[in-house]
């Protein structure tokens, strides 16, 4: 899901996020924000990327504990 497109934050308001999306990340998943080994958020990369208002809601997300590929429903 594309960090900067969809709202996928469920705490937050509508777009556009309050935080300025840096150049860099214009094709970031939300996948880039999580630490495959241990699914935990890695906080740095959310700390570095995100206001404080959008940092406390992307981290009260619980990550799931298995991988699963998506699948169109």
């Amino acid at each position: 899901m594309p960090i900067w497109d969809d709202k996928w934050i469920p705490n937050l308001p509508s777009r556009p996020m309050s935080s300025t999306q840096p150049p860099f990340c214009r094709d970031f998943l939300v996948s880039r924000l999580i630490i495959d080994d241990t699914r935990e958020w890695n906080r740095d990369k959310v700390n570095r990327l995100f206001s404080p208002s959008e940092i406390e809601a992307i981290l009260s997300i619980p990550i799931g504990g298995l991988m699963v590929k998506d699948v169109l429903v």
